[in-house]
């Protein structure tokens, strides 16, 4: 098995040094909106691209992994190290851009991070559990 891993061009990689917790969780959104109108009838539009949301779920990752070289004032890593905190404020940031996710059993996907924060909590001196949540769009 592989290690969890975040690619992006022009920059260090993130290779995790701990992988997610597995069984993981997939959640398959279909795109579309239902309804019913007032006669009872039932109506389905398109509404967007369907899309996964794939839960990866940390724990006791390292805090060289989690924020490791990051520096929270001027939000600049440390050269020739990668931490998540970098990755999701520098390298992912605000334009939600797509980058490479390769899971530890060798599948690569394009995903970006789902919504606007990481939920992590310190478990025990230097590690973290939490989850991130990547969207991977269908078509």
């Amino acid at each position: 098995m592989g290690q969890a891993t975040f690619i992006a061009s022009g920059v260090l990689p993130l290779v995790f040094s701990a992988n997610p917790v597995y069984p993981g969780k997939t959640t398959i959104y279909s795109g579309s909106v239902s309804g019913q109108t007032e006669g009872g009838d039932e109506y389905v539009y398109e509404k967007g691209v369907p899309y996964v949301l794939i839960e990866l779920r940390f724990e006791n990752l390292s805090a060289s992994d989690f924020d490791g070289g990051f520096n929270y004032s001027t939000k600049v890593q440390t050269p020739d190290t990668q931490s998540l905190v970098n990755w999701y404020i520098n390298v992912f940031g605000a334009a939600r851009q797509p980058f490479t996710y390769r899971d530890p059993f060798g599948g690569e996907h394009s995903v970006s991070i789902s919504g606007d924060r990481l939920d992590f909590a310190l478990s025990d001196y230097g590690l973290y559990n939490g989850q991130i949540v990547l969207k991977k769009k269908l078509g």
